[in-house]
């Protein structure tokens, strides 16, 4: 594979259309049964390794564990040779209309990120607008084909080392994975701004907000923080059940 045929590498188990909307794109695409991931970019100053989810798949995936599973194979893989890069991809509305299937979500994203896995979240694009339309954007997953491109030309212009310290790859320190995580997590009860997710993660550095087992008073020396949401935190968080 080289820069000037552009050549991809896309699991057999992806649906047709990807393949067209990336030979669209310039490139020569070849489906292949792909042992980790979906898809496979090789050069001679790296490789890609994507894994595509859209959100029924990511829900499906999550609730067997294979999601799980599959992280541990991209994280294996990025560590066996260097100038290797990778992530999982989830395409599609992340928050959705279902409180509960947030949370859930973001439960999983953090289990993710706490191993180590680099993932971002990308949301569907609506190409019939009049800007997506003076955009060129032909297809909802406009974003998902235009970060794959950008990364492909980083590695091959030997950008990839810049590339890699913006947000798309923050989530590689599982020390900051955690507090992002928690922030996020914490954020989820009314009545915690961003700010006030900070506070309390100050205050409790140790804490992981997805498991139980909080101080029941903690949260009263929290400035800001009143009897109804220190409630909350603690009913959302507190006990060891």
């Amino acid at each position: 594979m080289n820069l000037e045929t552009k050549s991809i590498v896309i699991d057999t188990a992806e649906p047709s259309w990807k393949a067209d909307e990336f030979t669209a794109m310039g490139y020569e695409v070849q489906h292949l049964p792909l042992v980790t991931g979906d898809y496979w970019f090789k050069h001679d100053l790296g490789q890609l390794l994507i894994e595509r989810k859209t959100i029924p798949d990511f829900d499906r995936s999550v609730s067997i564990d294979h999601m799980f599973d599959q992280a541990e194979d991209l994280i294996e893989w990025l560590r066996d040779e260097p100038n290797r890069y990778g992530m999982v991809i989830i395409v599609g509305n992340f928050e959705g209309n279902d409180y509960t299937s947030y949370a859930q979500r973001m439960g999983a994203l953090g289990s993710l990120l706490i191993r180590g896995c680099p993932v971002l979240t990308l949301p569907l694009v609506d190409p019939t607008t009049e800007r997506n339309q003076e955009k060129g954007v032909v297809h909802e997953e406009y974003l998902f084909n235009y970060v794959v491109d950008k990364m492909i030309r980083s590695i091959t212009e030997g950008k990839m080392g810049k590339f890699r310290t913006v947000d798309l790859f923050k989530y590689k320190n599982p020390d900051a994975n955690k507090l992002m995580f928690n922030e996020k997590v914490l954020r989820l009860v009314p009545g915690i701004s961003k700010r006030r997710a900070s506070d309390i993660i100050n205050e409790f550095p140790e804490i992981n907000f997805e498991i139980k087992g909080l101080p029941e008073d903690g949260y009263k020396k929290i400035g800001g923080v009143g009897k109804k949401t220190s409630a909350s935190i603690f009913e959302r968080f507190g006990g060891n059940d």
